[in-house]
């Protein structure tokens, strides 16, 4: 993700980059998959952490899914804790579905 502070209204050339790049706070919810690819994950996530770092205040907040609740196993056998279940989940600006190859070849066959 990258995101030109010279593309926001209010860029003047002279206001710092950390107070432009977001003004709205945004919730992300990831729901995992059994068998997420945890690189994929980290690339959706690590972006939005950066962010948090470059401004002022946090703009971003995340909860992080699965099912049932239970830690997600991902594709490199690591089991992902999670913050709650998909039936409990409030609302949110964004959802990522984060899932694996099983997904898709399930889909197919």
């Amino acid at each position: 993700m990258y995101l030109d502070p010279k593309s926001s209204p209010e860029f003047h050339g002279t206001t710092p980059v950390r107070s432009v790049l977001v003004r709205r706070k945004r919730h992300f919810i990831f729901l995992l998959l059994p068998g997420a690819n945890m690189l994929d994950f980290s690339a959706a996530i690590e972006p939005l952490r950066v962010c948090n770092t470059l401004n002022e205040e946090p703009v971003y907040s995340w909860s992080v899914i699965s099912e049932n609740g239970a830690p997600v196993v991902c594709s490199n056998d690591i089991a992902f804790p999670v913050d709650g279940k998909l039936a409990n989940t409030q609302p949110a600006d964004q959802v990522l579905v984060c899932s694996g190859d099983a997904g898709y070849l399930d889909a197919i066959e």
